[in-house]
């Protein structure tokens, strides 16, 4: 790779680099600019991060994370803000026709599992108690996080959303007069990298020993996380 920059009083720029090391550096640089920027989030929190109580939650299609809206996560994760009213938010990753459809739509689903797709991060908010929501759920596990834990899962999620330059995350589309709100994420989908797997490494990433190769299934999901977790009873 080659760079180059315009010397003081010359009229034609200057090479001052060419060297494939340059070129590596540049990248790396450019793949953690979204770890750098979470890492500015959590250091707005000024205190200690504390334990938590996280759940699982698998509904139709989907399986999310539901953690509580305090001021802990919206340290980290910007577009909880959009939710200052709910006392809790389910949080899932998916592709961003499929995840957006009303109804199930068997192509949209499986050009979502043949090739790359651009995806969406959805946030949906809740006020009153979570147990309701989670018997309520084809399934549903609990766990209990330390902070550090905690930290890390944050960390993880607040990666998953496309942000402008000022960290603001970009909003796709609103549905249930705002108590749905899906937004742009930086990563891609398909059928080697689901909503399962996401969770998977929200989990594995934070500090949880759960193999997430070829983690595609909620069956496999619920089974890799079983060991650390806690089932919750189902109304259905």
């Amino acid at each position: 790779m080659i760079i180059y920059h315009q010397q003081a009083g010359a009229s034609a720029p200057a090479r001052i680099y060419n060297s494939p090391m340059t070129g590596i550096v540049l990248i790396l640089i450019f793949l953690f600019l979204p770890s750098v920027k979470a890492q500015e989030r959590v250091s707005q929190w000024s205190g200690r991060f504390t334990s938590h109580e996280v759940h699982v939650v698998e509904e139709a299609w989907h399986s999310g994370i539901v953690i509580e809206n305090d001021e802990q996560a919206r340290s980290v994760i910007p577009a909880l803000n959009d939710f200052i009213w709910a006392d809790y938010v389910d949080i899932g990753w998916g592709d961003e026709d499929f995840y957006q459809s009303p109804d199930i739509d068997y192509w949209l689903g499986a050009k979502a599992l043949l090739i790359n797709t651009p995806s969406v991060v959805r946030i949906a908010g809740y006020k009153g108690s979570k147990e309701p929501k989670l018997r309520r759920a084809d399934a549903a596990m609990r766990f209990e996080l330390n902070g550090e834990q905690y930290r890390k899962m944050l960390f993880f999620i607040a990666r998953s959303f496309s942000s402008d330059t000022a960290g603001t995350p970009q909003t796709i589309a609103r549905q249930a007069n705002g108590g749905v709100i899906f937004y742009r994420s930086v990563l891609y989908y398909n059928m080697f990298n689901t909503c399962n797997t996401w969770v998977g490494k929200a989990f594995k990433q934070a500090g949880f020993d759960v193999n997430t190769f070829m983690l595609l299934t909620k069956g496999q999901l619920m089974e890799r996380l079983q060991p650390f977790g806690t089932p919750v009873e189902s109304n259905k």
